[in-house]
């Protein structure tokens, strides 16, 4: 994960006495395992018989010449935890630290991860969806609200597969298909046994349709206002004809 400006927020701290603590550092650090672990691994595939000592150094020399844009690209980003001593005793740092810790990790181990999607018991169809989510969580700005909700949806879809039955992905498949089925498409608005007014009025809310959020409240409004269109349609063209010279005939009585 890059290292935003965001993220450097100065409020860091360090022990200036037994009793308590004060500002210095800054909140985020650097975690640059998955940047070490990146340039190990190419290292090894290009020069087999370096001892660990000399790849130590390589990898030393590399990070000192690289830029600092490239570090941040593919390092993470970590609370240092420092900033919550502020002015707090030691006793009480160290009485609450053993907490910290255990929430520290319990956060981290609810993390999703590709291995947990794959274990689950999702049909076939929400793990694809799971890991495409995954990788747009690995694409969005750390310790933000965006990112914790995406990161708790994908959870909570590990967490519910425990629950599913093992017939779970043949019955999802033939939901799905049903499904696809009420998926409005131009093509189904145009073949239409419908009157041009009718078909005027579904195309617009097809238009309107398409630019709505997916999966909303309102997507589900305008889907069921189109297919209540196209259900509505007659059995055949010569009846649309019939339709359009009925109503044209009609002529609308002046209001006096």
């Amino acid at each position: 994960m890059p290292l935003r400006s965001g993220l450097q927020r100065k409020a860091q701290v360090s022990e200036s006495s037994d009793d308590d603590y004060e500002e210095q550092e800054e909140y985020f650090d650097l975690e640059d395992n998955q940047l070490v672990g990146f340039l190990t691994k190419n290292l090894h595939a290009i020069y087999p018989n370096l001892t660990e000592s000399h790849l130590k150094q390589q990898l030393e020399r590399i990070l000192k010449k690289a830029d600092q844009n490239i570090i941040n690209e593919y390092s993470k980003v970590i609370p240092k935890d420092t900033t919550w001593k502020i002015n707090m005793s030691s006793k009480d740092v160290k009485k609450l630290s053993p907490l910290l810790k255990e929430l520290r990790n319990n956060i981290q181990n609810n993390l999703p991860t590709v291995a947990k999607i794959l274990e689950s018991h999702l049909p076939k169809m929400e793990k694809q969806r799971a890991l495409q989510l995954y990788d747009i969580l690995n694409n969005m700005e750390p310790y933000t609200l965006e990112f914790d909700q995406l990161n708790t949806q994908i959870s909570n879809m590990i967490n519910v597969s425990a629950k599913l039955k093992p017939d779970t992905d043949s019955s999802l498949e033939l939901l799905q298909l049903q499904m696809n089925k009420k998926i409005p498409t131009i093509e189904k608005i145009l073949s239409a046994f419908l009157s041009n007014e009718d078909k005027i009025k579904a195309f617009q809310f097809y238009e309107i349709w398409k630019k709505t959020d997916y999966n909303t409240s309102e997507w589900f409004y305008l889907q069921e206002k189109i297919n209540a269109i196209l259900e509505s349609q007659l059995k055949s063209e010569q009846e649309v004809k019939f339709y359009e010279v009925q109503t044209a005939e009609i002529k609308p009585i002046p209001i006096t």
